[in-house]
């Protein structure tokens, strides 16, 4: 079976709720004892060598959207 992650290494994220630019570094997926999984990405930049879910994670294109909404 193969992963389907969402960010490829390398690319330039944004963390939901933090400021500045990281670089996706490294991918895994945790499988958690309730029998779920979920993709997780290191990243490093702003936020040096942390550890993140996919759901937190935003794509440049994703936080200019996000940004231009109307409250």
């Amino acid at each position: 079976m193969k992963k389907k992650f969402k960010f490829t290494l390398g690319e330039r994220v944004f963390i939901l709720g933090r400021a500045g630019v990281c670089i996706v570094t490294g991918r895994g997926e945790m499988e958690y004892l309730s029998g779920g999984k979920l993709n997780q990405y290191q990243v490093a930049g702003a936020h040096c060598a942390s550890q993140v879910m996919e759901q937190a994670l935003l794509t440049p294109k994703e936080m200019v959207l996000l940004q231009n909404e109307k409250p």
